[in-house]
């Protein structure tokens, strides 16, 4: 998944805050539950903060979860 602003030019991500992206992997993820049971969701830095996010809603379809490098936490 493209994030919203992300990959851009900076002024981009002037009006994107972190829970545009966290909707965007949930969307995508429900998306792709409807057409298969179970999937792997992996996720690079700040990527890796949104995909542990998602892991953790419940009734996901999520069977394994790959973090790499994922910040702390995030500030809005």
């Amino acid at each position: 998944v493209l994030l919203t602003g992300h990959g851009l030019i900076d002024a981009a991500l002037d009006h994107v805050h972190w829970q545009d992206w966290a909707k965007l992997v949930d969307f995508a993820c429900q998306t792709l539950a409807k057409d298969v049971d179970k999937f792997i969701i992996l996720g690079y830095s700040g990527g890796g903060a949104l995909a542990l996010q998602q892991a953790l809603e419940p009734n996901n379809s999520i069977s394994h979860l790959i973090s790499i490098a994922p910040p702390l936490r995030i500030h809005s």
